[in-house]
C-alpha cells in the first residue's frame, strides 16, 4: 500500500498525544481531541488559543489529554464543538449555549461545515467513544479515542468504510501496537494507520525506551494497512 498522495484533499498535521488538525477539502479546519496549551510536544504555533484557527472543535471523551481547549477554542474563536449526548451537560455547565455545540448518541450523525460527523462505542472507561468523520472526496477518518480491541469495529468498518485510522497504541490506558494491528487486520481495513496516544504513561521517562511505532509496523507487516508514523508538527495530504 502505497503512502497518500493527496487525492482526497484532506490535509492532517499530528500535535501529539491524540490531537489532529484536520483540514477539509472546502478549507474548513478541525482539531480533534484538542489538547493544545498543556501538551508538552504540539508546537508552539498551536499553542496561543488566541491565534489558533478551528472551525470545528471535536473529542472523543473528557479526559483533559483528549478535550482540555475544547470550551477556549469555542469561546475565543468561535469554533462550533462536536460533542457526545454524555457530554453536552459539561458543555453547558461551561457557558456554551446549544447554538455553539453539537451533541451526538452512537449511531446518529450530524453535517457540520461541510463535515459529517458520527459518534461510535469504543472500549474505554469514563464515558470512552470513537469518531468517524467523513468528507466530501469521499474520504472516511476514524479516530479510535483511546479504545481497547473490540470485535464491533466491524461495524464501523461496514458502516463508514474507514480509508484511515488513527489508533491509540500506548498500551496500559489503550490497546498495545499487536492489538492496534489486529484491529486494522480483523476489522477495519483501512488503507491507512496512524498510531497515536504513546507511551501510556508519558511522563515516566523509562516508559519511552520501548520501540511502540517499530512494533506497529512489525505487527501490520504484510496486511493490506499501511502504517503512518507521524511525529509532533507533521503534516500529509491524503
Amino acid at each position: 500500500m502505497a503512502q497518500p498522495t493527496g487525492e482526497y484533499n484532506v490535509e492532517i498535521t499530528y500535535l501529539w498525544r491524540s490531537t489532529f488538525r484536520v483540514v477539509s477539502p472546502e478549507g474548513k479546519v478541525l482539531i480533534l481531541d484538542p489538547w493544545l496549551v498543556n501538551n508538552p510536544y504540539c508546537p508552539d504555533e498551536y499553542k496561543d488559543i488566541d491565534n489558533v484557527e478551528c472551525d470545528v472543535a471535536a473529542f472523543t471523551h473528557p479526559h483533559n489529554d483528549h478535550m482540555e481547549d475544547v470550551v477556549p477554542l469555542a469561546k475565543r474563536r468561535g469554533a462550533h464543538v462536536i460533542c457526545s449526548v454524555d457530554t453536552r451537560p459539561m458543555m453547558e455547565e461551561e457557558g456554551l449555549t446549544r447554538s455553539a455545540f453539537t451533541h451526538l448518541s452512537f449511531g446518529g450523525t450530524e453535517t457540520v461545515h461541510g463535515m459529517k460527523f458520527s459518534y461510535v462505542p469504543a472500549w474505554h472507561a469514563n464515558g470512552g467513544a470513537g469518531l468517524v468523520v467523513r468528507f466530501s472526496t469521499g474520504f472516511s477518518l476514524y479516530h479510535g479515542g483511546d479504545t481497547n480491541l473490540f470485535t464491533d469495529m466491524e461495524i464501523i468498518r461496514l458502516l463508514y468504510q474507514p480509508n484511515l485510522a488513527l489508533l491509540p497504541i500506548g498500551d496500559r490506558f489503550t490497546m498495545d501496537p499487536y492489538a492496534a494491528s489486529l484491529a486494522c487486520k480483523l476489522y477495519l481495513h483501512s488503507q491507512w494507520a496512524i498510531p497515536h496516544h504513546y507511551p501510556g504513561n508519558w511522563r515516566d521517562p523509562s516508559t519511552w525506551e520501548r520501540d511502540f511505532e517499530g512494533e506497529f509496523i512489525e505487527h501490520l507487516a504484510g496486511s493490506e494497512t499501511e502504517p503512518v508514523v507521524m511525529k509532533a508538527g507533521d503534516t500529509l495530504r491524503f
